[in-house]
């Protein structure tokens, strides 16, 4: 069937059935079924007062990661616009995470200033895991708009991972946020990488090496090597 801004609002209200929720298969096939309308379906998500059971906020978040590969910018935006406006926070998170798991278009037209300030609206809404990836989602069209911002996630998160005084688990926790928000970024691997020595202790640098992991950056395993030799 075709798509249509109906049949997305209609998905949305079927996928809140318990019925629905509970049942692998229907979810699944709701899932389907909102992948061909996922525009409509994710602007009814956005605009849900209630907070989503965990499985519907599973099934908003597949659906804006099929949204995330097949729409354009222009839409996306559209979308990060009216998630902005969304009264409720889960269901903001599941659309952010599912977005950011797709990969932007390389070249599109920089964000128009309205727009710009729409998404920083929603950005101050956010927590920094969630910050980090709506700028990973708009990074590419925004043309240096958000670079304040980032420089303040990617701050912040360095003073958690520095804290002598936090739990190994989170210090850990905020490499591996650290790398996934700077996933392209030669900089950030040396970053972390150059607070791993001899003196640091093992169970940390075990933790912050595997955090590495998550880069996305050609040059991981030659910075791996130099920093690193065996």
């Amino acid at each position: 069937l075709p798509a249509s801004r109906e049949a997305g609002r209609q998905i949305f209200a079927y996928a809140q059935v318990d019925d629905v929720t509970g049942d692998r298969w229907l979810s699944d096939a709701v899932v389907a079924a909102a992948a061909n309308n996922s525009a409509s379906f994710l602007d009814a998500a956005a605009a849900a007062d209630a907070a989503p059971e965990p499985r519907l906020q599973q099934i908003v978040t597949a659906v804006a990661e099929h949204h995330g590969r097949t729409a354009s910018p222009r839409e996306i935006a559209a979308l990060l616009v009216a998630l902005g406006e969304s009264g409720q926070d889960a269901m903001i998170k599941g659309v952010i995470d599912g977005l950011a798991e797709a990969r932007p278009a390389e070249e599109a037209d920089p964000l128009p200033p309205d727009v710009q300030q729409s998404i920083r609206k929603l950005f101050r809404r956010l927590q920094p895991p969630a910050q980090g990836r709506l700028l990973k989602i708009v990074d590419r069209w925004s043309s240096g708009a958000f670079r304040e911002e980032a420089e303040q996630i990617a701050a912040a998160l360095l003073t958690q991972l520095d804290n002598e005084a936090m739990p190994t688990a989170e210090r850990i926790e905020a490499a591996r946020q650290f790398v996934l928000f700077a996933s392209m970024d030669d900089d950030a691997i040396r970053t972390l990488l150059s607070r791993i020595d001899p003196s640091t202790d093992p169970t940390l640098a075990e933790g912050w090496l595997s955090a590495l992991a998550a880069s996305e950056s050609p040059a991981l395993g030659e910075l791996l090597t130099d920093r690193l030799p065996s």
